[in-house]
């Protein structure tokens, strides 16, 4: 099966992208999961919230794959059917994810923001 890329979607779901990073930043209480004395934010709960807030959208989310420690969710614009992004959220080590994402050749076309319990960075 040959996968049809079209770029101009691409800048509609950046756009798209994010509107859901500053409304992240706004409430990081839903994504954060508690456990012992560390809190951290829950990569799979970032995905859900992203995946709830493209159902408003043209846009839907791909079955993921995973490349050591980087999780990847290609990204399909509805109407023709075709894929226009890649979304990766990769764990750090010490409670953070790092979200960002990428065109058809892994290169990242947006910032990449950690996301931590104590907010947003641009990296």
């Amino acid at each position: 099966m040959s996968i049809i890329y079209n770029e101009k979607s691409q800048k509609d779901f950046i756009a798209i992208f994010n509107g859901f990073i500053a409304s992240v930043g706004l409430n990081l209480k839903p994504f954060i999961k508690y456990g012992g004395k560390i809190e951290k934010i829950e990569g799979a709960l970032i995905k859900k919230g992203l995946d709830n807030f493209l159902s408003k959208t043209k846009f839907t989310m791909g079955k993921t794959y995973c490349e050591d420690n980087n999780y990847k969710y290609p990204i399909f614009f509805n109407e023709e059917n075709k894929q226009c992004a890649f979304l990766n959220i990769k764990k750090g080590g010490f409670g953070e994810i790092y979200i960002f994402v990428s065109d058809y050749l892994n290169n990242s076309v947006t910032n990449i923001y950690e996301i931590n319990p104590l907010g947003i960075s641009i990296k």
